[in-house]
């Protein structure tokens, strides 16, 4: 039997993807979605995911294993049209009249744990990002705010309580991710058993790992879940600046601040040399294109800029770049603009 769940909100916005993954760090999941997927220009279907589940961030997280695994659900976007009357609470009502857009979580009959929990997360926090609500049919209900993530967690945690044998917690391993004419899809290891067979030193050394990067994500998840200021005009108008923004401010505004001037949340607990200030007259690492886009992609040694060469592919970098030519009030370079 298939399990249905909708969103019901705002239209996407640039970045959307990278916020949706970043709030799901915050329940200990550690997502990357198929590459091609993008809010907006994604044609249904499965939509496949490489999922790590941080130790202890749930009731069964570590059944899960410390290999990420194989999982997804399918999603579609369509055109949403309030009807009347609309239903009560007036914030739901309210929530709903300014709704514009319908995106559709749906998992078959066979779906695994990491599928359902991803689906209720999934939708929970999404909701949240488009300013939304979710619709549960089996239910017959909406729900949203922090309600919704407590209903998710609730239905994703008795979901895996009722799954006591451990045949029945074997799951997929990722080995990558495949693309074909007409689907998206992974390729999978053979089944993995949920009862995690490695030894304790690389345990504890994984769990240590996964645990800076849920703290670093719930950063991610504060600073992004209130909605970003908007583009200003010219950014707007420029696909180039607008995608830069985008990154900038989901990768690098923790640091250095949503105007570059290195006040980002977590630069007062980073050691000397402080956080760079983008709007510097002065960039002492070279203004050139070159060198701006050589920092992103290579870090600087003995800082906290760390390398985004495997993050980001050139033309994030490019448009990342072209944005802190804006930032620093410098034209952007038109070799930032010729594809790489």
């Amino acid at each position: 039997m298939g399990f249905e769940l909708s969103v019901i909100g705002g239209a996407p916005t640039p970045g959307l993807a990278e916020r949706w993954r970043a709030s799901l760090v915050a329940h200990g999941l550690l997502c990357e979605f198929h590459p091609d997927f993008a809010f907006g220009a994604w044609s249904g279907g499965y939509l496949p995911i490489k999922l790590s589940v941080v130790p202890g961030s749930f009731p069964a997280a570590e059944r899960y294993g410390a290999d990420p695994v194989a999982c997804g659900f399918e999603i579609s976007e369509h055109p949403y049209h309030p009807d009347d009357p609309l239903p009560d609470p007036p914030e739901l009502a309210d929530r709903l009249r300014r709704a514009s857009h319908l995106y559709q979580f749906r998992t078959a009959a066979g779906r695994d744990v990491g599928e359902f929990r991803l689906q209720c997360l999934g939708s929970a926090t999404l909701s949240e990002l488009v300013d939304g609500a979710v619709c549960d049919p089996q239910q017959g209900t909406y729900f949203f705010g922090p309600p919704a993530l407590a209903n998710a967690r609730r239905e994703a945690d008795e979901y895996e309580a009722s799954w006591d044998e451990p045949h029945q917690w074997k799951m997929s391993r990722f080995a990558g991710f495949v693309r074909s004419e007409d689907e998206c899809m992974f390729e999978t290891v053979p089944t993995q058993s949920s009862h995690p067979a490695f030894g304790r030193p690389a345990a504890v050394v994984v769990a240590l790992m996964m645990l800076g990067l849920l703290l670093a994500g719930l950063m991610a998840y504060h600073l992004l879940r209130r909605p970003w200021p908007p583009a200003p005009p010219e950014v707007a108008r420029d696909p180039l600046l607008s995608q830069g923004r985008g990154i900038f401010l989901m990768r690098c505004s923790t640091c250095h601040g949503f105007e570059g001037r290195g006040d980002g949340p977590l630069s007062g607990g980073i050691a000397k040399p402080p956080v760079a200030n983008l709007t510097d007259a002065e960039w002492k690492h070279g203004d050139r294109p070159e060198k701006v886009l050589a920092v992103i992609e290579n870090g600087v040694p003995n800082t906290r800029m760390d390398s985004w060469r495997h993050v980001l592919g050139p033309p994030e970098v490019r448009a990342v770049a072209a944005y802190v030519y804006y930032l620093a009030r410098r034209p952007v370079p038109e070799e930032l603009r010729k594809p790489g």
